[in-house]
């Protein structure tokens, strides 16, 4: 049983929601489809084809993500391995790189905070020893800004560490009926 089915024309590399949900991302290797679907409808959910978008074929797609409901991130690697975080507006239509790691580091994971407003990009260094996170933020009309997380978790950090939280903000962490 599927919460909603939808053919696609070549295999599914990675899946991506919006904040609402509202849109799903799908990465193929030669492209990323948006669709759309009401959540409030209380018949079987149908996708709308919302948009898609091309990659150079130059570009081996890896990984994909929503910051809010309009903002794609999709890792991509070239034929030598290096790799590339770009941006892409969909109510612009404009793309950008918009974080290059230095050579031999490795992007293995790209995953928005719990309010959607940062974009995490977790990185493991050429010795596969060193494991460090940095984030781009959206600052509205195409422009973003990348920050190395200078207090960086420990190197056993996982998505659901590295998520910030507010300071004094713990109400969302905890909820005692569970």
């Amino acid at each position: 049983m599927a919460l909603c089915e939808l053919t696609h024309d070549s295999n599914i590399i990675d899946v991506a929601f919006s904040k609402t949900s509202a849109k799903i991302a799908i990465l193929s290797a030669a492209s990323f489809t948006i669709y759309t679907w009401n959540l409030k409808s209380t018949s079987p959910l149908e996708a709308t084809l919302y948009s898609s978008h091309a990659i150079s074929p130059s570009r081996r797609p890896r990984l994909i993500a929503f910051l809010g409901e309009d903002d794609i991130y999709v890792v991509t690697q070239d034929e030598f391995g290096g790799e590339v975080v770009e941006w892409t507006g969909l109510h612009s239509n404009a793309s950008k790189p918009v974080f290059l790691p230095e050579e031999g580091v490795h992007i293995s994971s790209i995953f928005p905070d719990s309010e959607q407003e940062k974009l995490w990009i977790a990185h493991i260094s050429p010795s596969k020893r060193v494991r460090s996170h940095s984030f781009v933020r959206n600052n509205g009309a195409e422009d973003s800004s990348v920050i190395t997380w200078q207090d960086g978790p420990a190197t056993d950090t996982s998505w659901a560490r590295a998520i910030q939280v507010p300071s004094g903000d713990v109400s969302k962490l905890y909820h005692p009926e569970c």
